[in-house]
């Protein structure tokens, strides 16, 4: 049985122990096995990871000494120098928000909330919506706008291109303020449909309620009922009774019920048909002629100037053409009559 030196089978297997590596993976990167790492501080409790001192500025995080609590996150709190907690949600839903010192959790529909949320907030003090640089803002519905507001302040309400057919402002039982001055536009129907009461300018520090414009027409159907002075200003600015202003001298005289009043001068509208004067020189009678519309029924008023001695009757008429007046004596002077229509 061949013998071996002991010496030499050691010195060979730690030859072989070394270099066998080498020749097996030459410069080739050896295989990276992850393990898990357990770091435990001393009795302080702080656990710090600090970069090489290579780094050209080094910096150390320390792991917070509280127990975190389900959900919160981790993140570098730079006002206490090291890594911190977020606060733990309250509530299913809630959001992370960093508070300018610390990360925090909050509820979306709380007053804290600084943006307005699908579902409203709960504000305890009033609330601002809308653009602070110089935009407009647009409500849509359908993909369509509704309601604008352009960076002016002017307010549109179903004007634009995609407006619906009809705006409705206020409810049936509630009231709508209009404060400033209105300005319509197009065709305006107010109160077109129902029995309730329009009232314009109605309250009792209610100023001038201007209607129309000059040289334009406003037309009322039904019954208009005017409390207090009817002022016609301007000396254009006639009252019409069916397009027509009547003449000078005419007054308004009732056509009775259900018809329009018309314009009658002043001697139709008492029933003065004919007044005049009839000069006569030693005649002891004088007829009155061209009367068209003497009746059979009319009172005929005869008085005198001259002479005192004599007096006069009305002793024949002819409808239609006039009458004989008759003197108890020879009369010169002047004969003044009036024919007034009997009632």
């Amino acid at each position: 049985m061949p013998k071996y030196n002991a010496s030499r089978i050691c010195g060979a297997f730690l030859f072989i122990s070394f270099a066998l590596p080498a020749a097996m993976f030459g410069q080739s990167t050896l295989p990276i096995e992850t393990r898990e790492l357990k770091v435990q501080g001393s009795t302080s409790g702080a656990i710090s990871l600090t970069v090489p001192a290579t780094v050209a500025t080094p910096y150390t995080l320390t792991l917070p000494a509280t127990v975190p609590g389900n959900g919160s996150l981790i993140y570098s709190n730079t006002t206490t120098g090291g890594l911190a907690w977020s606060n733990t949600p309250s509530a299913s839903g809630w959001s992370l928000r960093w508070n300018g010192t610390a990360l925090e959790w909050f509820d979306p529909t709380g007053s804290s909330n600084p943006n307005w949320a699908i579902g409203g907030n709960t504000l305890t003090a009033p609330g601002t919506i809308g653009a602070t640089s110089n935009h407009g803002i647009s409500i849509i519905t359908d993909n369509k706008e509704r309601l604008s507001i352009s960076n002016v302040g002017i307010i549109g309400i179903n004007d634009g291109a995609d407006a619906g057919t009809t705006t409705n402002i206020g409810k049936t039982t509630g009231t709508v303020n209009l404060l400033g001055t209105l300005n319509l536009t197009g065709i305006t129907g107010i109160n077109t449909s129902g029995s309730d009461a329009t009232n314009i300018g109605t309250g009792a520090t209610a100023g001038t309620v201007a209607i129309g414009r000059t040289g334009g027409s406003i037309n009322t159907t039904g019954t208009l009922t005017q409390t207090g002075a009817l002022n016609l200003a301007g000396t254009t600015s006639p009252l019409q009774m069916q397009g027509a202003a009547g003449t000078s001298g005419d007054v308004l005289v009732s056509q009775g019920a259900g018809a329009t009043p018309a314009w009658q001068s002043i001697n139709n509208a008492i029933g003065i048909r004919a007044a005049g004067q009839s000069n006569v020189t030693a005649a002891t009678s004088t007829t009155v002629t061209g009367l068209g519309t003497l009746a059979g029924t009319d009172a005929i008023i005869v008085t005198l100037e001259g002479s005192t001695s004599v007096t006069a009757s009305v002793t024949a008429r002819t409808p239609g053409t006039g009458f004989t007046v008759t003197f108890s004596g020879q009369y010169t002077g002047t004969v003044n009559y009036m024919v007034i229509k009997a009632q």
